[in-house]
């Protein structure tokens, strides 16, 4: 095969042919292996099957004996893709995943196969699919999901875009729509088969967006999800699987459901219930409810109500969760086993994570201002802070995720807050990590609110900066590789914070903290530019320095320029000599090069400030000792050059 190849593009045509001829005395013997019952057998030959396709793609045209040939491949490998009768379904073990890696060296063949004859393969799979859903009653499950799987997969081999495929004037497209809408009016998810009907819902998701013209089909598909055909199928693997593609479903037709919006909302409302204890019995497990709550909250969103209605809906879907929430919380502290308290604070976490979800269908034209929905949330936010202690600490991550849902949800309702949400997590995140994912937070509602925050937060700096630097001087065991990870993500958290603090016009919040914070602050920012075993919080931090600079001269931040020039330039200027001289700093590395480019940066914008004083400085502390040529030719590029040269 490979031979054939290499004489096919080097000219020699008559070796080439030579080469397929023999190919082809061989292909009876592949197609009897291939259509062999052992798949051990029919794997043996499956690469050769591919070759040899991928071999017919590049003839200029096939003869009569290869298009037949073709055919006779065709009615065996999707044969072949049928499931073996003791595939189980709700195990997979080894066997089940033999099969579907040999399943996927099949459908590769099939897929070519398309590619090289779309109508030979939409015309046969179109008379097994329709032959087969016209009369699934009669057929085994084996035979259903097969027709169902090449119906998933015929939109690959004709490289049709699902997104198109309304639109589409295409034969092949529309014999496959016409597939699709068969699917759905035969009634065959009523078998109710695991492989038939998760077949059946892959299908309805991976070309829902179908759907958004054939609208006449909605109602049997919403209501196959909905009952014991999807989400209520006795099956937990099913029903996991059809909850996540119900949502995905749901957020792509969001458009057009809003007529079904109260019907759904019913159906769904038994498993929107939530329970702090363990039920073997429950349908759905607590990870697949967060799918339901993101997938109501768009319903509710994107319903065709009134925004009066959509506040009441909201309020009707989360005033459930705030009752169960508090009530396991004035529970908590009479819990004395560890294993039922953790169930306990699990759950908790678990209904701040679901009302954060609701939150996902919010969008700049359907704000949570414009749904009249921010009272609630904003009443959430209270509550779910004050059940924030140091006692239940553990509820803490909960909390960070709701906040991150809030700055990005919310306008001005929530700058009230802020001084509360930041003694709150200073009072409880006393570690690594959870100070890292504060500082994370904090850089959020920096970009969000930007300068107007200033006010809301000015008290609370001290304390956080007191508390950044108490951390970072404990001792750590830096041979523990998770500490050592947490350490260094817990100063990038903290340099992206303080550059996010300048570029959003928050300055005002380096000095809240008085001289003393002021110096502590400029301190670990030049020396984290010397820590030349991480790179990227070097760069990060001469990164910080070179923008404060060049903010700081602006006439309106004047007022900043005294406490850069007594405690920050002259500093950096010492820094960004030493850094790249320091042990571990490669001038070949890539990483290294984006630091130097940062120290460029520095020196421009340092003597845009400061100018001669500048020059004087460096002459007198940086360079002395080099001959004068090389001392004016680093004063000419620092003053002329973009940076690059100077780099």
């Amino acid at each position: 095969m490979y031979a054939r190849g290499g004489w096919a593009k080097s000219g020699e045509q008559q070796d080439a042919a030579r080469a397929l001829a023999l190919i082809e005395s061989k292909l009876p013997l592949m197609l009897l292996c291939l259509s062999n019952e052992d798949n051990d057998v029919s794997g043996t030959v499956t690469e050769f099957c591919h070759q040899y396709v991928l071999l017919l793609k590049q003839l200029p045209q096939l003869g009569e004996q290869q298009r037949e040939l073709v055919k006779q491949l065709m009615f065996v490998v999707l044969n072949k893709y049928r499931l073996p009768d003791d595939y189980d379904h709700e195990r997979e073990g080894e066997n089940e995943a033999l099969f579907l890696e040999y399943r996927k060296e099949v459908k590769l063949i099939i897929t070519n196969l398309g590619m090289l004859d779309s109508n030979l393969l939409v015309a046969t799979i179109d008379s097994l699919v329709t032959d087969t859903l016209q009369n699934w009653q009669s057929r085994s499950h084996q035979v259903i999901e097969l027709a169902l799987s090449l119906v998933y997969i015929v939109g690959e081999a004709l490289t049709i875009n699902p997104g198109n495929l309304c639109a589409s004037t295409d034969e092949k497209a529309i014999k496959l729509k016409n597939m699709i809408l068969l699917v759905v009016a035969s009634g065959v998810s009523q078998s109710r088969h695991i492989a038939v009907n998760l077949e059946y819902f892959e299908i309805i998701c991976r070309y829902d967006k179908l759907f958004a013209t054939e609208t006449q089909a909605i109602p049997e598909v919403l209501a196959s999800f909905l009952d014991d055909r999807g989400v209520r199928h006795s099956s937990k693997r099913l029903r996991s699987r059809v909850v996540y593609l119900f949502a995905r479903f749901v957020k792509a037709q969001k458009s057009v459901l809003h007529e079904h919006v109260e019907t759904v909302l019913a159906q769904l409302a038994d498993l929107l219930a939530v329970n702090p204890q363990v039920d073997q019995d429950r349908l759905i497990t607590a990870e697949d409810q967060m799918f339901l709550y993101e997938a109501t909250g768009t319903l509710i969103v994107f319903g065709n109500f009134v925004p009066e209605k959509k506040k009441i809906y909201m309020e009707q879907l989360l005033g459930g969760l705030v009752g169960k929430f508090m009530d396991c919380l004035a529970a908590l502290p009479t819990i004395s086993d560890p294993e039922q308290k953790k169930l306990v604070v699990e759950f908790l976490n678990n209904i701040m994570a679901y009302t954060s979800r609701t939150t996902k269908a919010f969008s700049n034209q359907l704000s949570m201002q414009n749904c009249l929905c921010s009272g609630v949330f904003v009443q959430l936010m209270a509550t779910f802070l004050n059940a924030v202690t140091p006692e239940n600490n553990a509820l803490l991550d909960g909390l960070r995720q709701y906040l991150h849902r809030m700055v990005v949800c919310l306008e001005d309702e929530m700058l009230p807050y802020l001084p509360e949400i930041i003694s709150k997590f200073l009072s409880v995140a006393n570690d690594l990590k959870a100070l890292q994912d504060f500082l994370i937070l904090m850089q959020q509602l920096l970009a969000k609110y930007k300068s107007n925050i200033v006010p809301h937060m000015q008290g609370q700096m001290p304390q956080l900066f007191a508390t950044f630097f108490a951390v970072l001087d404990a001792p750590h065991d830096l041979s523990d590789e998770t500490v050592s990870r947490d350490l260094t993500y817990m100063k990038r958290a903290y340099l992206q914070m303080l550059n996010a603090s300048v570029t959003h016009d928050a300055l005002d919040l380096w000095t809240a903290g008085g001289p003393d914070m002021l110096r502590k602050l400029i301190a670990s920012l030049v020396g984290f530019c010397l820590q030349p075993q991480d790179h990227t919080t070097q760069r990060q931090s001469f990164g910080t320095i070179q923008k404060l600079i060049a903010v700081v001269g602006k006439a309106e931040k004047a007022h900043h320029r005294s406490w850069v020039d007594e405690l920050l330039w002259k500093q950096t200027v010492v820094a960004c000599f030493q850094a790249p001289t320091m042990e571990g700093f490669d001038l070949t590395d890539a990483q290294c090069a984006l630091v130097l480019h940062e120290i460029a940066q520095c020196f421009r914008q340092i003597f845009a400030l400061k100018g001669d004083e500048f020059v004087s400085f460096v002459v007198g502390n940086c360079l002395n000792g080099l001959p004068q040529q090389r001392i004016d030719e680093f004063i000419q590029l620092t003053k002329q050059s973009d940076g690059k040269q100077l780099q």
